[in-house]
């Protein structure tokens, strides 16, 4: 809908950075904003006890400040 021009949307940069950069989509404060952080914190067992998957979605978790940054 944001391609379409259908308003606005609180979006991560990381998941429109492309778009951004290409000119597809702007980006725009609202007077009296402020940006918005987020954190989040993740639990898991033992390692020795992850599956393959939840090693790589661990693994993908942890490199998110790079991509975003």
């Amino acid at each position: 809908m944001l391609q379409a021009g259908a308003g606005w949307a609180r979006v991560p940069s990381f998941k429109v950075q492309r778009l951004l950069e290409e000119g597809v989509l702007s980006e725009f404060y609202a007077e009296g904003s402020t940006p918005v952080s987020w954190h989040a914190m993740l639990y898991y067992p033992n390692e020795e006890q992850l599956s393959l998957a939840a090693d790589v979605f661990i693994e993908r978790v942890m490199r998110l400040k790079e991509i975003i940054e």
